[in-house]
């Protein structure tokens, strides 16, 4: 097998030094490798729990706005109730008002009603007819029915009058029993506004501390994603000087053996040129340009297989 190049005692310390130090980098290199990889692992679970927590937290802070939406909504709605409510009481003020001052004009007393009138005028009447009357008794029935027929014509018209009085005595008071009604509806409707509001606020709350705790949950997974992208950054600059301190190595290494395989060449050209081609004067030559070789600390031949 052909020769190989054998350095000198100073290249052969550095290549030992080198070749363990570059084992020492492999070492390195295969945890840091291991570390790395697993701080990439727990960024890509990190991003996967954000985007997690991201869709749980969306729908939560739909629910929040539609809920603020609708205390807005209720607000508004009070407001207008409110403003409702009071011109409701101001017209209902006013319709007891009319209605007390109505009831004040209406006919006063018991009035003699007209059937009770036409009753007794048709039993005078049949009275006189059927009877025989002195000629005093008769002018004073006569007079009478006078008077009755006289009180019933009174009586028919205030018939007529207090009748058009309780029509619109009624309708003053259906009035006013609507305005209440009103009211009473309105109140209904804001009692139960208010209590739909505080139940939102609730929700509200419970929905704000829940999305506040995934918010809060999100800043840590963004902390302790931003902390393993940190150690990546780390690892791989690491990583980058290992890595280039073991090519550098390698580069030493393969610049002292090609050194080594040209100091050979120059060695062998001039000792064939020095003997001119004599074997003894060759080898004399040879053994006393490897002599001053050695003494310089360059290189020496060797023979045996490569490594």
């Amino acid at each position: 097998m052909p020769g190989r190049v054998v350095l000198s005692e100073e290249d052969e310390r550095a290549e030992r030094d080198g070749r363990d130090r570059l084992h020492a980098i492999d070492a390195k290199l295969r945890d840091l490798y291991a570390r790395r990889t697993a701080a990439l692992t727990q960024v890509r679970q990190l991003s996967d729990e954000q985007r997690a927590l991201a869709d749980q937290r969306e729908p939560k802070a739909v629910a929040v706005d539609q809920a603020h939406r609708r205390q807005r909504e209720i607000g508004h709605r009070l407001m207008d109730i409110r403003r409702d409510r009071d011109a409701a009481r101001r017209l209902l003020e006013e319709a007891m008002a009319d209605l007390r001052e109505h009831r004040a004009t209406g006919p006063k007393g018991d009035r003699p009603r007209p059937e009770q009138i036409k009753k007794e005028m048709a039993e005078l009447e049949l009275r006189q007819q059927t009877r025989a009357l002195k000629l005093t008794e008769e002018n004073a029935l006569i007079a009478h029915l006078r008077e009755l027929q006289k009180t019933l014509e009174s009586a028919q018209k205030d018939v007529g009058t207090a009748s058009a009085h309780a029509e619109k005595t009624k309708a003053l008071e259906e009035r006013v029993k609507a305005l209440r009604g009103d009211i009473e509806r309105l109140a209904k409707e804001a009692d139960a506004l208010r209590h739909e509001r505080d139940a939102q606020v609730g929700a509200v709350r419970n929905q704000l501390l829940e999305a506040g705790a995934i918010y809060a949950e999100l800043r840590q997974k963004a902390k302790s994603r931003g902390d393993a992208m940190a150690r990546i950054e780390g690892l791989s600059r690491e990583i980058f000087l290992l890595e280039s301190e073991g090519n550098r190595i390698l580069r030493e290494s393969r610049d002292r053996r090609q050194e080594a395989v040209r100091s050979v060449k120059d060695y062998n050209r001039a000792v064939r040129d020095a003997t001119g081609g004599n074997r003894d004067l060759l080898s004399r030559t040879a053994d006393a340009q490897f002599e001053e070789l050695l003494k310089r600390g360059r290189i020496t031949l060797g023979g045996g297989s490569g490594t």
